[in-house]
């Protein structure tokens, strides 16, 4: 009975990698309008490709001057067609932890507005089970009406048996119970409040670990289906464990991970897997076929913090820190950097004598000033065409993106802060005057510099269309408007989404715009983008998704 089990497994197995192949035809799609991302040919009406790879672009007559008797052709009836998203930063596929955790979200997001209420959510599902962890998701300190953590001793109030983790939305913090701390081999009398941050903070990595398989079986397809959902191609783990990558690579390799996944180690634990060749980064070998889904990126080292817990590095003290934290740190506290310049500049030298791009964490605008001079120091110039991202560049300054163009660095920018967490660096973290400047994409336009947009999820949902409104409007959760100068149009967001997202990562001669040549990974959306408000924009639908040339996902009716 098992071996005839197995058979049939082995046998839907090859039918599905062979129907895989076998959808891979040529493909005529007319009648339609196409954004190509190309400056060049920026628009069209028809498209074709074959085997993947997409041979076509043009008017109608010319792209169906190619019918062949075996061609599938389709009427699109005026429908809008986009090269995918791209996925510059995430943590894929941990966005998926929503479906084994307790949401522990604000507005909106979810419905935790205060203490009470986070307290309240964990008591409904706190089993006392010793070898279970509980796992609060995406609590927000920022959000609740208290503005402060949770407590240690009021987790152990909901359970002094089991472990209770509320995991905070920066993915830099959280805050333990008595158990938890001794799950994760902290000391309790060194965290009375149980708040554990940066390194001392468990990674999601590790949260996971305690996870049975058909949980993070649960994890893993929650989060392949919604980046489908929302177009992105191009998926990306911005901090991928050691134990991850085999996997990803093995599960790449079936259908059943129908994107392409890129990811980014941390510095110093992984071989590198690129090389530098006469100047030019051989990031992506040029043999790469349109099957291929799993690339190995940069390696990210991360240099500061996060603006919400006030661990950011910033020239500045923090403008007005909850009388608790100010009394722990003092009122001059400007958050911390994890490397000196020495050693910051000796790692990015080795790594990039190892022929590796990097990729560099920095919110705080001092961190960005460490990470400008140890890109200097290790003699990295903008004619090597080395592409080091600053990821997320919160608080850069006019002069900094002023010297990135002249280092050849481009940025990053987490444009969700501004709805998010705009209220919050208004009031607490930057003040009013330094929160306007927050993911500033206007100076970095000014500078010439290309830069992409990221999501960070889980901390903020991977929706790039919400992120395209976040970049054109500048407003905050509670309506007010920052950095007017920084907003966006509809054609610089989607190209921070799709080619020059794909520029960053080296892959922009395949993926990221529409062109003879490239990899056939499109998305069929509802409204076009270039014609839709800044509010609008953020209700544009994904109805069809092709990567490599096949189906990835179709919505409902």
């Amino acid at each position: 009975m098992r071996l005839n089990i197995l058979v049939l497994l082995l046998v839907l197995a090859a039918l599905s990698a062979w129907g895989w192949r076998f959808s891979n035809s040529h493909h005529i799609w007319f009648n339609a309008h196409i954004l190509t991302m190309e400056e060049g040919k920026p628009s069209a009406q028809a498209i074709s490709w074959h085997n993947g790879v997409i041979q076509s672009l043009g008017s109608n007559a010319v792209v169906l001057a190619e019918k062949r008797w075996y061609s599938k052709v389709r009427d699109m009836g005026g429908q809008t067609i986009l090269p995918g998203f791209v996925d510059a930063h995430s943590h894929f596929p941990s966005n998926g932890i929503a479906q084994i955790t307790t949401n522990l979200a604000p507005p909106p997001l979810g419905s935790v507005s205060s203490l009470d209420e986070l307290y309240a959510r964990l008591r409904e599902v706190v089993t006392h089970d010793a070898d279970e962890l509980l796992i609060g998701f995406n609590y927000d300190n920022a959000s609740l009406q208290e503005g402060t953590h949770p407590t240690r001793e009021s987790l152990d109030l909901i359970s002094t048996r089991q472990p209770i983790y509320a995991y905070h939305s920066s993915g830099h913090m959280g805050v333990a119970n008595t158990p938890a701390l001794r799950l994760f081999e902290r000391k309790p009398e060194n965290f009375p409040q149980g708040l554990l941050q940066e390194k001392n903070a468990p990674h999601l990595g590790a949260l996971l670990k305690s996870q049975s398989l058909a949980r993070l079986w649960r994890v893993f397809t929650a989060a392949r289906d919604e980046y489908l959902e929302q177009g992105v191609t191009t998926a990306n783990n911005g901090a991928t464990p050691a134990n991850l990558q085999p996997v990803l690579r093995a599960l790449a390799k079936t259908p059943l991970l129908p994107m392409r996944v890129v990811v980014t180690p941390l510095a110093g634990k992984q071989r590198p897997a690129s090389r530098l060749v006469d100047g030019t980064w051989q990031q992506f070998p040029a043999r790469t076929k349109p099957g291929q889904r799993f690339y190995r990126g940069s390696a990210k080292i991360i240099v500061d913090g996060s603006p919400q817990g006030f661990t950011a590095y910033l020239t500045r003290p923090f403008h007005a820190m909850p009388p608790a934290t100010e009394f722990l740190v003092g009122k001059d506290y400007r958050g911390r950097a994890f490397y000196s310049r020495k050693e910051l500049a000796a790692k990015v030298s080795d790594l990039y004598s190892a022929g590796w791009q990097l990729s560099l964490h920095g919110n705080g605008d001092a961190a960005i000033d460490l990470i400008l001079d140890a890109i200097s120091d290790a003699g990295l110039k903008a004619e090597d065409d080395h592409r080091s991202i600053v990821i997320h560049a919160q608080t850069a300054r006019h002069d900094q993106l002023r010297r990135m163009r002249t280092l050849g660095v481009t940025p990053s920018f987490f444009v969700a802060h501004v709805y998010y967490w705009g209220d919050w660096h208004r009031e607490r973290v930057l003040g009013p005057s330094l929160a306007q400047h927050i993911s500033p994409t206007g100076w970095a336009i000014e500078q010439q510099l290309r830069f992409s947009l990221h999501s960070d999820a889980p901390v903020t949902p991977m929706r790039p269309f919400e992120l395209m409104s976040y970049a054109m409007q500048r407003t905050t959760q509670s309506g007010q408007l920052l950095g007017p100068e920084h907003r966006l149009d509809a054609m610089q967001a989607l190209r921070a989404l799709t080619i020059d997202a794909a520029w960053q990562l080296f892959l922009d001669d395949r993926l990221g715009s529409l062109a003879p040549g490239k990899f056939a990974d499109l998305i069929v959306v509802s409204d076009n983008p270039l014609e839709s408000s800044a509010e609008s924009i953020a209700s544009t639908r994904v109805l069809e998704a092709v990567i490599a040339g096949n189906y990835a996902y179709r919505s409902s009716p």
